[in-house]
């Protein structure tokens, strides 16, 4: 009983919590929407740096941006999708769960396995042993590699200019320093990076 109070007590804590951090959003981002033009001019003429490099980082950043949410979007409909055809080939509610896997394509680490593993233990208890292990190769390497190749190829075509190697790498390692939201910062790091050096390189190269 004790335990049990304990836990409820953090329960309600860590829900009370999320409300006040939303509202807390909310709040935030009223006024940095309202006040974005002024934001940005202030934040602009601070930066010592020309309104032409100015210009070149921030469309980096937009473009960036829109790449990872756009990518993240893809994939997550490629493997809903992908998914939905295995549930419905083994007689499970294929549009439901690849509905929930799309959705669950966000999580870091875990993702789609979310969903499939439970349900490929299911078939191999109810005894479908070909529809488990059907399961089990389908989502571990055709979803699997959806989000391999399909997140850094998308993103490789959508304006971000960086090769699809590097993409690769920057959302692994926004993944192990940031958690999910490193989905974003990883390529966005790396593409700012990119435009510092550029500019760094063209305005220190001696001239000829």
């Amino acid at each position: 009983g004790k335990y049990l109070l304990n836990q409820g007590g953090m329960l309600v804590s860590n829900l009370s919590a999320i409300v006040m951090q939303f509202f807390l959003m909310l709040f935030v981002l009223f006024f940095f929407l309202r006040d974005q033009d002024t934001i940005f001019e202030t934040i602009l003429h601070l930066i010592p740096l020309s309104n032409t490099q100015e210009r070149q980082i921030i469309s980096k950043i937009e473009t960036v941006a829109k790449s990872v949410f756009l990518g993240a979007f893809v994939t997550g409909i490629a493997q809903g999708f992908a998914g939905g055809v295995a549930f419905s080939i083994a007689h499970l509610p294929g549009l439901f769960w690849g509905t929930v896997m799309a959705f669950a394509s966000l999580i870091p680490v875990v993702g789609t396995a979310l969903i499939w593993v439970p349900a490929a233990v299911y078939l191999f208890l109810s005894g479908h042993w070909g529809y488990g292990i059907f399961m089990v190769l389908w989502c571990s390497i055709i979803v699997g590699m959806i989000d391999n190749f399909v997140r850094p190829l998308f993103m490789q075509g959508s304006g971000s200019n960086m090769s699809m190697l590097l993409i690769f790498f920057a959302i692994l390692g926004g993944l192990n320093y940031f958690g999910l939201i490193g989905l974003l910062y990883g390529p966005l790091l790396v593409g700012l990076t990119i435009v510092l050096l550029y500019i760094c390189l063209l305005y220190t190269s001696p001239s000829p």
